[in-house]
């Protein structure tokens, strides 16, 4: 339980909170000022784990989030100045004013911000290990939060995520979060090692994986023409809307940005309210087009990369669509999650081939060739593993898509237990709905090769 002095602050804050799932005792365990390791789908509520604790403290200090996308900084920290907290952000974009404005607060003796977001790479830059210095010297440093812990933990994602053991050697004081939507147990082993997070004080949370509101399916493609198929996709997003008689909230995934700019101009051609959503576009341009699709006003579907998404809170997502494949099972757990996050049924479907599925393969094992030339590091095989793993979810005919996600983050589900099988699908993928449709795609798919 809460202190109620502390219940009484965050509930003044944040209004009205309902937790969900092992929320308050996630916050509890904050107050108590342990490690903690929680590893929840999207759409759990991850954030409120970290964000009340910071703001319940009686003794102030400053909570530092160590987040992976500028998107999803300025969206939290945007949410939490909406309620009235003190919150900052310090990243690339960051003026050179409010640089001199955050630092001076930093070293103050009670600095007045509660959480700062901050990428990896400014943490470990000589500045920032200069200020987090003096702060753990005032004990104005609270905790350390790891947001969106990722697959690529180490090995594929960014190098700074490595280094950020060095956290607890030199603030051994400092309690640390690590929060991660998808990680099978090695990873999470992985991750608690590498961030040298207390094994007997250590409060860890693997919440289940199954999202049984959304609808799992794959759309088995032999080679068909990139004008086809932005077809195939205007048709499935047009005949929503007229079911729904209302235009309905969606992503769809892409590799490349070229894909993300020439699917979206179809769909705003068609009458579609389309944006892309990548790196290579203007930061305000990506501000306002976010905006636009948060709000449902002049957006409704994002054609991105990778970029978007981690962290980003739209409840009301109705399809999720991949029109190639993804470059790991972990992040096509992430970007389905966006989908349905209100409990509502949503769709997520994966536009695939075996052509596609090789090029994948290949992605993977250049940037693993990268990786090792530009580091000398030999990579894991993680990475391998799981697109090999992806690609037989693809190719999978026979057992419930909801079963097999499961199944690969580390739950053992007995599939011949009918009553099971219910709990975790009840008819919600292609496979428990119309398994001969799906087997007479794929053969579709085998005879075209």
């Amino acid at each position: 339980m809460l202190k109620p002095s502390a219940a009484h602050r965050s509930a003044a804050v944040f209004r009205k909170i309902d937790f969900k799932g092992k929320q308050k005792e996630i916050v509890h365990a904050a107050m108590q000022g342990v490690d903690i390791f929680v590893s929840a789908p999207t759409g759990m509520g991850k954030s409120i784990c970290f964000q009340v604790p910071a703001v319940a403290d009686e003794d102030g200090g400053v909570t530092i989030v160590v987040s992976p996308l500028l998107a999803l900084m300025h969206d939290q920290v945007s949410k939490l100045r909406d309620f009235g907290v003190l919150a900052t952000s310090w990243t690339s974009e960051t003026s050179p004013q409010d640089r001199r404005d955050i630092i001076a607060e930093l070293c103050s003796e009670d600095p007045m911000y509660r959480l700062l977001y901050i990428t990896p790479e400014k943490l470990m830059t000589k500045e920032m290990t200069n200020i987090l210095k003096l702060m753990y010297r005032n004990g104005r440093l609270n905790r350390l939060v790891v947001d969106e812990v990722c697959f690529e933990w180490g090995h594929d994602f960014r190098e700074e995520y490595r280094m950020l053991g060095k956290f607890r050697d030199r603030y051994p004081e400092t309690p640390i979060t690590a929060l991660t939507a998808s990680a099978t147990p090695a990873v999470r082993h992985d991750i608690v090692n590498s961030l040298k997070l207390s094994g007997p004080h250590l409060f860890s949370v693997i919440h289940p994986f199954n999202r049984e509101n959304l609808f799992y399916e794959i759309r088995h493609l032999p080679f068909i023409e990139q004008s086809r198929q932005f077809e195939l996709i205007y048709d499935y997003i047009h005949k929503l809307s007229d079911r729904r008689g209302m235009s309905s909230s969606g992503i769809i995934y892409a590799r490349t940005r070229a894909i993300c700019d020439d699917l979206a101009l179809y769909l705003r051609n068609n009458g579609i309210a389309a944006r892309p959503y990548h790196r290579g576009i203007p930061s305000s341009r990506l501000s306002s087009t976010l905006s636009e699709w948060l709000k449902g006003e002049g957006c409704d579907v994002v054609c991105c990369t990778i970029a978007f998404g981690m962290g980003i809170d739209k409840p009301d997502v109705r399809y999720v669509i991949h029109y190639d494949v993804p470059k790991s099972f972990e992040g096509y757990y992430q970007e389905t999650g966006r989908a349905g996050r209100d409990g509502l049924p949503a769709k997520c479907i994966l536009y695939y081939s075996r052509e596609d599925a090789m090029k994948a393969k290949f992605f993977v094992k250049k940037s693993q060739s990268t990786r090792l030339s530009k580091t000398n590091i030999e990579p894991s095989q993680r990475a391998p593993r799981s697109i090999t793993e992806l690609i037989a979810y693809a190719e999978n005919a026979e057992t419930c898509r909801h079963i097999l996600i499961c199944r690969y983050f580390g739950e053992i589900i007995d599939e011949r237990d009918q009553a099971l099988r219910k709990v975790y699908c009840d008819g919600m993928c292609d496979i428990c709905k119309n398994p001969e449709k799906v087997r007479s795609r794929k053969q579709e798919l085998s005879n075209e090769q």
